[in-house]
């Protein structure tokens, strides 16, 4: 499938805009990225980059680009996700004779993917990403934008009392340092009173900027109903909750990683036998047992290999699965063995079963039975 059926008007600047422009632009179009033609490449500026800004009047739009590789309009639908999961981009530009033609955003291809069977089949708590970090409501807007540069993130629950009380997001704090009469036309601030306000933009509680209505989903709600409201309420995240408490976040990024299918470099053999026939179905699998091996990896250094063994039996129309992880050290194999109707969930027990295993520390049992063992050796 190429991208030109799903290429939208694109949101362009100068390279010679200042932040405070690019930020107008941006709160003007509704945005979060701004695409830069600079000769014969082409950059972006996402509203992350712009958190790092102190004055918006005088700094250049230059100095924040990035560049990213050429894309055109008879590129695969595929090639482009994975460049855009790549380089952490919401959209992506389409080039044609050396001039921006058009986008391909996110919320158009999730569109496409949420109409989809397999949609359908997969849940909120086998793609969301699994204790996010949150803040209070009397947390210093200072301190939120610290948290977003250094974790590179762009959504920070807010929860008081345990509960959610909003959601925080980068664009929320980049609009506040444009004074609204400048929002129209995105146009240039006087530069004294720009320098002066950027100051102190910061120093008051995230309770001034957050949104209270945030958009949630039940830790069972298909994918297709996560995406239909993140688009219908023109959001990029959803809040993963289960009786009423934070159990993880949906953003743009995990979709699109997912339909994507990013794979993660490991030093080690990583081999799944009996993968699921449902492409996204297979995909989470195959994350799920990255994760399980990045936490065994931590305490077993010395391991050479992993395996997980996937049997399906089909139960008056429900599927049930069961997972065997082998794991191959430089001295045994370790072989741990789980089951359940869920397939991810399966994993995230095995992955905490072999937390709580690994962690634990020999009984003085096992430890006197090792002792002997090694005097009669």
């Amino acid at each position: 499938m190429q991208v030109s059926e799903f290429i939208k008007e694109p949101v362009l600047s100068h390279p010679n805009s200042t932040i405070s422009e690019i930020i107008g632009l941006l709160r003007l179009k509704n945005s979060y990225e701004v695409f830069i033609e600079e000769q014969k490449k082409v950059g972006v500026i996402t509203t992350r980059d712009l958190l790092s800004v102190r004055n918006i009047t005088t700094r250049k739009s230059s100095s924040l680009i990035n560049h990213v590789p050429r894309m055109g309009p008879e590129t695969t639908l595929g090639t482009v996700v994975k460049v855009m999961a790549e380089y952490r981009l919401r959209s992506f530009p389409i080039v044609q004779n050396d001039k921006v033609i058009g986008q391909v955003t996110a919320a158009s291809v999730m569109a496409r993917v949420g109409k989809s069977i397999q949609a359908s089949k997969l849940k909120a708590q086998s793609l969301m990403t699994k204790d996010p970090i949150t803040i209070r409501r009397d947390t210093l807007s200072t301190t939120a934008r610290r948290l977003m540069q250094r974790k590179r993130i762009d959504h920070l629950p807010v929860l008081e009392d345990g509960r959610i009380y909003g959601i925080l997001t980068s664009s929320h704090l980049v609009n506040a340092l444009l004074p609204s009469s400048s929002v129209k036309s995105g146009r240039r601030l006087g530069s004294r009173r720009g320098g002066a306000e950027s100051a102190r933009r910061f120093d008051y509680a995230v309770d001034r900027l957050l949104n209270r209505h945030t958009v949630k989903s039940a830790i069972e709600d298909p994918l297709s109903r996560i995406v239909s409201d993140i688009i219908s309420s023109d959001s990029t995240y959803s809040l993963v909750t289960l009786a009423g408490e934070l159990q993880g976040i949906i953003t743009f990024r995990d979709i699109i990683k997912l339909i994507a299918n990013v794979k993660e470099t490991h030093d080690i053999p990583l081999n799944i036998i009996g993968l699921p026939d449902d492409p996204l179905e297979a995909e989470v699998s195959k994350r799920k047992f990255r994760e399980v091996i990045r936490k065994v990896k931590r305490v077993f250094p010395d391991l050479q290999e992993a395996v997980a063994i996937i049997k399906t039996k089909d139960t008056g129309g429900k599927r049930r699965y069961e997972v065997k992880i082998k794991l191959v050290t430089l001295r045994r194999i370790r072989s741990y063995t789980g089951s359940g109707w869920d397939l991810p969930t399966v994993y995230d027990r095995l992955s905490d079963r072999l937390k709580r295993l690994l962690s634990s520390k020999p009984s003085r049992k096992r430890k006197s039975i090792r002792r002997r063992r090694m005097e009669n050796a």
